[in-house]
């Protein structure tokens, strides 16, 4: 009899260990963005978003991208599609369909009500069935702080918004409206509700580095460096250059027209001299280039010395013209007078193939993915390792919508690469302990069919990338 007994500890600790339970930590927690314009020529808004879903469908038309078609949408036509998710039984499959997937979370792009891009928000929070999803919101400069008291009141409150590390609820913020001030008012208020701070996570476009100083010396003209609020004249930004060095060139790039008045200074060793004096300062698209008499110093400054609204720099990049042809700043020690907009993590929307290539082969995009990683762990915040399946805008492109100027696509992942993809995530926050505390990823997407994310399943090929993804789950999880 303890013989028989014995033997069926062995068992039970056995089917344990296989089923992962001593791992060391968790699961990590896997999040999807939607984007959902699925909604034909819906609109109540008065906002200017009526023409939304009918663009997104005509996209679709065309045949050769009827293979992205939901399982909610519909042929109409050798080369026209209906998809419409407007119904309350679409949203429970898909909530269905997530939670067998493996999907822990959905990230809702914010729309307001009315716009129709609401709809499958509305339709998820009224489900019978929704806390087999959590949620959080991806907010687009378009959530007006007057309302944080809702955000709180009424989301955050709810058991099934998105939670971690000790019941802090999760946002992601896509753009740069809300000041310093405006965070410590919504910290204040989920405080008061009885919860953790706001676990505030700055959802990039290009290489991102959620506006530190070392984003403007990157030499990518995307990324950008931001002033507090407030902050015009009197800010500047600093490169040390290690040892003298001799400059006589400049290129200074920032996102908009806010600066009126600037100056490039040098460190002679014993005082700042200035090199040269400027107005105003060009974009990406036209970047301000500057020459001067050549100037030598172990130190640079560009120095604001008036401005318009919260200042940003992309760029402030140094060539000796008489010397070698390389960007003097590159991997130099950097300050700045301020750092504005205070995040809590960073992330990325979507990573794409390389800039300038169409229909790269799908391992560039998880190279791309995990080089972003890498980079991002750089700037001293948490990082929530961004993955895409799938960065292909071809229908966008074929059939241009609202927006485009796509310089980038990559080839349709197999299921299997889309798999690979999340065991590759999944194996870099285990080997970079204590980067993503909150051991959150967030995957590119649920249903932007048009631009080439999606892992709900479609028309023609069922729930075989969600299939994929639940497969590098389960193994992962009886490691």
């Amino acid at each position: 009899m303890k013989n028989a007994i014995l033997l069926i500890w062995v068992v039970v600790l056995a089917l344990a260990v296989s089923s992962g339970e001593c791992r060391s930590a968790p699961r990590p927690i896997i999040g999807a963005i939607r984007w959902d314009a699925w909604v034909g020529p819906y609109d109540t808004s008065g906002v200017g978003t009526k023409d939304v879903g009918i663009m997104v469908e005509k996209a679709l038309g065309p045949h050769q991208f009827h293979d992205r078609i939901p399982f909610f949408g519909k042929e109409t036509g050798p080369d026209s599609v209906e998809v419409r998710e407007l119904t309350q039984d679409v949203m429970d499959k898909e909530i269905q369909y997530a939670h067998e997937g493996g999907i822990d979370y959905w990230a809702f792009d914010w729309y307001p009500d009315g716009t129709g891009l609401d709809i499958a928000r509305q339709l998820y929070m009224t489900s019978p069935i929704k806390k087999l999803v959590k949620y959080c919101w991806l907010m687009q400069n378009n959530y007006p702080r007057k309302n944080f008291p809702t955000l709180v009141d009424t989301y955050f409150k709810d058991p099934c918004y998105l939670k971690i590390l000790n019941n802090r609820p999760v946002l992601y913020l896509y753009g740069d409206v809300y000041s310093p001030e405006d965070f410590d008012a919504l910290r204040d208020l989920t405080r008061a509700a009885g919860f953790g701070d706001p676990y505030v996570v700055k959802c990039e476009m290009g290489k991102g580095g959620g506006h530190t100083v070392t984003a403007a010396f990157d030499g990518d003209m995307y990324s950008y460096w931001q002033a507090s609020t407030g902050a015009y004249g009197g800010e500047w930004l600093e490169v040390d250059l290690g040892v003298s060095t001799t400059f006589d060139k400049a290129v200074v790039v920032e996102p908009a027209s806010h600066t009126s008045a600037y100056e490039i200074r040098y460190w002679d060793g014993a005082s700042w001299k200035v090199a040269f004096t400027g107005t105003t300062i060009g974009s990406s698209k036209s970047p301000t280039i500057v020459t001067f008499p050549p100037v030598t110093g172990t130190k640079a400054r560009l120095v604001f010395l008036a401005g318009k609204k919260e200042l940003a720099i992309n760029e402030f990049q140094l060539y000796d013209t008489k010397g070698t042809t390389s960007n003097l700043v590159l991997g130099r020690a950097y300050a700045a007078s301020s750092t504005g907009y205070h995040y809590d993590a960073l992330s990325h929307y979507v990573t794409g193939g390389p800039r300038g290539v169409m229909g790269a082969p799908f391992s560039a995009v998880m190279k791309g993915s995990e080089d972003r990683w890498n980079r991002d762990k750089t700037f001293g915040l948490n990082v929530v390792p961004n993955l895409s399946i799938g960065a292909d805008p071809s229908p966008r492109i074929v059939t241009p919508p609202a927006r485009g100027g796509y310089t980038a696509s990559s080839q349709e992942p197999t299921p299997e690469e889309a798999g690979a993809h999340v065991k590759q995530v999944l194996h870099w926050i285990d080997a970079n302990p204590g980067v993503d505390p909150a051991r959150l990823v967030l995957i590119y997407a649920w249903n932007e069919f048009d631009e080439g994310g999606w892992i709900c399943p479609t028309l023609f090929h069922g729930a075989d990338r969600l299939n994929a993804i639940r497969k590098a789950l389960d193994a992962y999880e009886k490691k």
